[in-house]
């Protein structure tokens, strides 16, 4: 059974939630970028930032290493803002 979903959410929310200090987080779409394997994005909607927010999750050995703010993200195909 592959974890990796999942391990990458909790570590994205995790990261989110302290980054932007609110508990009111969605952590929307991460994707695997096909140049960069090793690297997935988050899109993040935090309830005190006005827009989506973007953050890179780095992997090594299959374990989260990394997870870096890439500031204003765009907003996903039909979904709307939660707050």
């Amino acid at each position: 059974m592959n974890q990796l979903p999942a391990i990458l959410q909790q570590s994205a929310l995790a990261w989110a939630t302290a980054y932007y200090q609110t508990d009111k987080i969605v952590v929307v779409i991460i994707r695997e970028e096909d140049d960069e394997p090793d690297r997935y994005l988050a899109l993040i909607a935090a309830a005190n930032q006005s827009g989506w927010q973007a953050a890179e999750v780095w992997l090594e050995d299959g374990s989260v290493a990394t997870i870096n703010d890439l500031g204003e993200g765009l907003p996903p195909d039909d979904l709307a803002w939660p707050w």
